[in-house]
């Protein structure tokens, strides 16, 4: 969980710095590790993919941010079904 949130962490702060590509490198890190502790319908997973859409919605790529808002939605929720 401590690289996962790691990644998260350079994430964000690659934002700050513009670094989008860096950004998504490492939002999806930590997806990638989430998955393979948790599964990738799992709510915890579904914050590195809000994280994601996050990233594109700052770029003004809504369509993108969209798709991901939309995922984590759907994994978020698929635990409570």
């Amino acid at each position: 969980q401590y690289k996962t949130n790691l990644h998260r962490t350079f994430s964000k702060l690659y934002v700050l710095k513009r670094d989008f590509a860096e950004s998504i490198t490492e939002a999806q890190a930590a997806v990638y590790l989430d998955c393979l502790k948790y599964g990738p319908e799992h709510p915890i997973t579904s914050l590195n993919y809000d994280l994601i859409g996050r990233i594109f919605l700052e770029q003004g790529k809504v369509e993108q941010a969209e798709a991901f808002f939309g995922k984590g939605l759907k994994s978020g929720t698929s635990i409570s079904r």
